[in-house]
């Protein structure tokens, strides 16, 4: 019922409203976090990486399937959209996994700073409710957040593609089992 949908909260994206210091502090951030990333994020995620597109994704996904056709092999592909993803990052567990990947105490200090006591609020009419505390998600439309989902991402990204268990595709000598695009995964699985 579209009425229904309307009145749902969880139906609305927040916008993260913040002040031009914290804007250009966050944009001189993604800047130097860019000069790392690689080393931190595998080749399988795309996002907001300097020198990457989506495009090598569906480069990727299509080559896997023109080889399937023309070798009459098989492949499996889970598609996976995380809902809400940006939303359901835990700050706790992105610090971790930003001190796990070393990105510099200036980067980390500056990110956790800029997450402690967040809150939030929703008008509704015109009024404003009591403030509510935010204890995840990356804040949309910061330049900074694409590049700590990512890094965030990673560690679910490595445990895919280090399970024996799963088989990846073979394209090029090369076994393609895992591409990312912020919130979209693909998973492809030989048997």
């Amino acid at each position: 019922d579209e009425a229904h949908t309307l009145r749902n909260v969880k139906n609305y994206r927040p916008i993260a409203l913040g002040n031009v210091d914290y804007k250009v502090l966050m944009k001189v951030l993604a800047r130097r976090l860019q000069n790392v990333i690689c080393d931190i994020v595998g080749d399988h995620q795309t996002c907001s990486i300097r020198g990457r597109s989506i495009l090598t994704n569906v480069h990727i996904a299509r080559s896997v399937l023109e080889v399937c056709d023309a070798q009459l092999d098989q492949v499996a592909i889970l598609q996976i959209d995380l809902e809400k993803a940006f939303d359901r990052v835990q700050h706790t567990v992105l610090y971790k996994v930003l001190d796990h990947v070393r990105v510099g105490k200036v980067i980390r200090t500056f990110v956790q700073m800029a997450y402690t006591g967040c809150t939030t609020q929703i008008i509704i009419n015109g009024k404003a409710t009591s403030r509510i505390s935010v204890d995840s998600s990356v804040k949309q439309g910061c330049p900074l957040s694409p590049l700590l989902f990512s890094i965030y991402l990673e560690p679910f990204c490595r445990t895919i593609i280090n399970n024996t268990s799963i088989s990846g595709f073979s394209l090029q000598n090369i076994e393609v089992k895992l591409q990312s695009y912020a919130d979209d995964v693909a998973i492809f699985c030989k048997e």
